[in-house]
């Protein structure tokens, strides 16, 4: 049997960039929000990232995602737009 994880039995640093760096290669469902839906890509596009999710890495990617991003992880709000909340500008008060 295999290890759920690319270093062994538990989710480490390496997943993590691993599940990145692959993402725009699978295409996972739970990053339409940052990546173009494959859906609106030309068919030979399709059939690369088809071809990219049936090997292992691509299997254990895509298993990543569904794994450690948790069914809440697309609905939540990027860090971007916490960051922008956060970095309001004072307001200016007529003098």
């Amino acid at each position: 049997m295999a290890a759920p994880f690319a270093g062994g039995a538990r989710f480490t640093a390496a997943d993590l960039a691993f599940a990145s760096l692959a993402a725009p290669l699978v295409m996972p469902l739970r990053c339409e929000r940052r990546l173009l839906p494959l859906s609106v890509m030309g068919p030979a596009f399709r059939a690369e990232v088809g071809g990219w999710r049936r090997t292992r890495a691509g299997a254990l990617a895509l298993a990543l995602f569904e794994r450690e991003r948790g069914s809440g992880a697309s609905t939540r709000p990027g860090r971007r737009a916490a960051l922008a909340t956060r970095r309001r500008p004072p307001a200016r008060h007529p003098a």
